[in-house]
């Protein structure tokens, strides 16, 4: 007689807890088509969102509206992305406009900047391949399917127009910097706030899949967006001073409106919990490398730097974050952190510091790198973790460091250069 075996369990049969155990190891996106497979199930298994993201965009912004008005998903809440880069906007030519210049290709349907932009971008993602002798990995051959079903140049220009009419209205209205305002006072767990011009990577490789990005059409090729690329009319530091009682008399320029103003409203709000503060930057300076080459143009620091405005106003936000009692970590540029350095002596908590510099700039020596590091007293008794990116040192200077550093824990060394006294090793 043949012996009679269970039915498989599934789901609905399985204890609530082991369910939601299971769910645990699958992406968002998996979690709500699990939800729709059963009332058990949605009912068990609930949305983890742990961090938003901010940019100029209304669809952006819109979801972080949603989760900060959902009493139970922001609570959960603990990052805030603001991604930094805008959509280039010089030259841009309505597509449906008669009266086009010379630029605009009418063979392709779209400027010939923006042809040339997307071949450049196709271009890194070739090269993002490598020598990968994989060459069937899932990841690869689904940017390669993406490529085969581009979009034809003039319908990628068009929905790029959209996107740049969109950004235009969000830039003028102050809607990113008043949303990010707001999720200060409905997110009670949020303790990171990152500044990221690395969120659209490269050409269908985004670093994060912001609610923009996933909504993109399938084989969007586009120009990869830039920190530097909103119109100099947004640039005045009006944008993101309301209180005029403490406005400073003389407006001054502003150079990162993200990294501006989610510093200026940290340093406003006041009573915040917010303790790790993470810059995040690509190599996207407005430097024609070129031209500077054959003019003999001298090398100026302030090309390689991240600046934030031309008066010191965001330094000064950004001081009064880091000596707040509780502020854990810190993620900058090394030109901004020598222009800290004496503020860092009055640092109480500070537990983490990551350096970064520049990669071309340190390899063709073309700007006075770090090469001698020196942290203040107090950081070297609580320092936990040292990262040091794209810079480069002297071994001596290094090691004096490192054996001042009695608490660290951890040390990471990304694309560092070692010198010795002028003999790079």
């Amino acid at each position: 007689m043949e012996e009679k075996r269970p039915p498989p369990a599934n789901l609905p049969t399985l204890p609530a807890e082991l369910v939601d155990n299971i769910a645990n190891f699958l992406p968002n996106r998996d979690i709500k088509s699990l939800r729709l497979t059963s009332r058990f199930v949605d009912s068990c298994v609930k949305l983890r969102l742990d961090r938003v993201f901010i940019s100029a965009n209304p669809l952006n912004i819109h979801v972080v509206e949603e989760v900060a008005n959902h009493e139970y998903l922001r609570k959960g809440v603990t990052e805030i992305i603001w991604d930094e880069p805008y959509f280039e906007c010089h030259a841009t030519i309505p597509p449906n406009y008669k009266y086009k210049t010379g630029s605009f290709d009418f063979a392709l349907g779209c400027p010939s900047w923006y042809w040339w932009s997307g071949r450049r971008a196709i271009s890194q993602l070739a090269k993002s391949k490598g020598n990968d002798t994989v060459a069937n990995r899932p990841d690869l051959l689904d940017r390669m399917r993406k490529l085969a079903a581009a979009m034809l140049p003039g319908e990628s220009y068009y929905y790029y127009h959209q996107l740049l009419e969109q950004e235009r209205w969000m830039l003028r209205s102050g809607a990113d910097w008043k949303v990010f305002e707001y999720a200060l006072d409905r997110f009670p767990s949020l303790r990171r706030v990152t500044i990221s011009t690395k969120v659209h990577g490269k050409l269908f490789m985004p670093r994060y899949e912001t609610p923009l990005i996933r909504s993109f059409p399938y084989g969007f090729v586009y120009p990869l967006p830039s920190p530097r690329g909103f119109p100099d009319a947004h640039r005045t530091s009006r944008i993101i001073w309301k209180d005029k009682s403490t406005e400073p008399s003389n407006e001054y320029q502003i150079f990162r409106r993200g990294l501006c103003s989610a510093l200026r409203v940290l340093a406003k709000h006041g009573k915040h919990k917010v303790s790790e503060f993470i810059v995040e930057d690509d190599e996207c300076r407005d430097i024609d490398w070129y031209r500077r080459h054959k003019s003999n143009l001298p090398f100026e620091i302030e090309d390689y730097t991240s600046m934030m405005d031309d008066q010191g106003c965001a330094l000064d936000d950004l001081y009064s974050l880091i000596r707040r009692q509780g502020f854990q970590r810190l993620s900058l540029h090394y030109e901004n952190y020598r222009s800290l350095v004496k503020a860092f002596e009055k640092v109480e908590s500070l537990q983490s510091l990551c350096l970064y510099g520049d990669e071309r700039a340190r390899i063709e020596h073309l700007v006075e790198t770090p090469r001698n590091l020196t942290l203040p007293e107090c950081l070297t008794q609580r320092l936990h973790s040292l990262v040091l990116e794209t810079v480069s040192v002297y071994k001596g200077s290094l090691i004096r460091l490192l054996d001042s550093l009695i608490s660290l824990r951890s040390l990471e060394l990304r694309s560092v250069g070692f010198e010795d006294y002028g003999a790079k090793s």
